[in-house]
């Protein structure tokens, strides 16, 4: 199928001489939010998702936001636009002087978007498929999936869809540069999270 050209060329050379970006990849339930949540409340980073750009869409579609619903049409923007379309999209918000925390990076042609702006870290949170649907039960979300068996299978189609373009979360987070396991307590992560900050964060 052949993929349209995007409607608006990025400038990406303007970008990242005075900001950090940290960009997080990982499955749902894995902790990315409190990574996320670490960052702008302790260090005044600007937060932005690439699933955003998915929410807009199903907006205009008029579907309800669902795991199902914004796999598969953010399958499609990326089959129609290019598989980079997302991130595209979401450079082209970035102002300067600012630093940003980016959640819900699937695909590595996204990574290499985002790393083109210059000081860009990607950061893979892990946690097993168990601990991970106990904490969407716990948290109760409109669209998480309430059913094990459900669950595992929308994951096994975003780890590696026999379509290119389509989400790639493997070998998405074979490209990070950093994995930070999560299967233990609240606190333990946060205290990795710190750890990273002091040790990493600050090179960028």
């Amino acid at each position: 199928r052949t993929v349209a050209k995007l409607e608006v060329a990025i400038p990406l050379e303007k970008k990242a001489q005075n900001m950090k970006l940290l960009g997080l990849c990982g499955h749902i339930g894995s902790g990315k939010t409190t990574v996320c949540d670490y960052f702008v409340q302790q260090k005044g980073f600007k937060f932005l998702s690439l699933s955003d750009a998915i929410r807009d869409e199903l907006k205009t579609r008029g579907l309800p936001e669902s795991r199902q619903n914004l796999h598969d049409t953010g399958n499609d923007l990326r089959i129609k636009y290019g598989a980079s379309i997302l991130a595209q999209r979401t450079v082209a918000k970035l102002e300067d002087d600012s630093n940003y925390v980016i959640d819900s990076i699937r695909h590595p042609d996204e990574v290499d978007v985002l790393k083109a702006t210059g000081h860009f870290t990607l950061v893979f949170v892990d946690a097993s498929a168990q601990v991970r649907f106990s904490r969407l039960q716990a948290r109760g979300r409109i669209g998480d999936s309430t059913d094990y068996d459900h669950f595992c299978a929308i994951e096994a189609a975003e780890l590696a869809n026999p379509n290119p373009l389509g989400q790639q979360n493997q070998a998405t987070a074979q490209k990070a540069d950093l994995t930070m396991t999560n299967d233990g307590t609240q606190e333990e992560l946060m205290e990795k999270i710190r750890q990273f900050d002091r040790e990493w964060c600050d090179t960028l």
